[in-house]
């Protein structure tokens, strides 16, 4: 009888190792590494918050991205569409070629919008594609690991980040000096036109600096906040009177 009682505690002695053994991989697999300059609490958070953050900030910045773009290549569209038929209602052969040529670099904007949109755009659709083809249903191994996954959205986010910096960066305000000083220095002195020239000269930073502006910045907001492994939606800011909604 104490043999037997013996042999039943050694069994359910090795079970319980048994368990642990196997348990210890499964919790390793809840955590997964960070990206490098990311707070270290990034870490002891569970891969699949950390993943559902980033679609979530990344969708929401692609619907914002979508409706910038859209409006400012309808506002493009519709710059250049006054300054043609301004242009065709003018007498003065100067006036009309001043205002067919001003009306030009509008054009950029719905350009952008075909074939430079945020990348934000693009990123989140490769995030939500690549989701869907790895699900698998519930109580089957994934088609892919859990933190390579979560690195190749890390990547994506930071990817959008990159280009949200770099389409407000210094190049972008360079060029759009640029053109204005074209836009002036042509009406000013091919055209004998200084006043025209002035006008064409801060309409366009004007238009320009504000396209830059109300650029959406919230992919490199998002990316920041998901380093420092503040993964909770932010507080909605109190409104007082109208509010706007200028910011990206």
């Amino acid at each position: 009888m104490a043999r037997r009682v013996r042999l039943g505690i050694a069994l359910l002695l090795l079970g319980l190792l048994a368990t642990t053994t196997t348990a210890r991989p499964a919790a390793a697999q809840a955590r997964c590494s960070v990206p490098a300059g990311a707070s270290s609490t990034l870490a002891e958070v569970d891969p699949a918050i950390r993943l559902a953050f980033i679609q979530r900030e990344l969708g929401d910045q692609s619907a914002r991205a979508r409706l910038w773009s859209a409006g400012w290549a309808a506002g493009g569209l519709g710059l250049t569409g006054y300054g043609l038929v301004d242009a065709a209602l003018q007498k003065d052969h100067d006036k009309r070629t001043a205002n067919i040529i001003s009306s030009i670099p509008s054009l950029s904007y719905p350009l952008e919008a075909l074939f430079d949109p945020p990348r934000v755009i693009v990123d989140s659709r490769l995030l939500n594609d690549l989701l869907r083809i790895t699900a698998s249903p519930p109580g089957q191994e994934p088609l892919m690991d859990t933190c390579i996954l979560l690195s190749r959205a890390e990547w994506l986010l930071a990817h959008a980040a990159r280009d949200e910096r770099a389409r407000a960066g210094l190049v972008r305000h360079g060029l759009g000096f640029a053109v204005a000083i074209a836009l002036g220095a042509i009406a000013t002195f091919a055209l004998h036109d200084p006043v025209d020239g002035a006008l064409d000269f801060v309409g366009s930073i004007a238009i320009s600096e504000l396209h830059l502006w109300m650029a959406p910045t919230g992919a490199a907001t998002a990316l920041a906040r998901y380093r420092d492994g503040a993964l909770a939606l932010p507080a909605a800011p109190q409104s007082f009177g109208i509010w706007v909604p200028l910011s990206f």
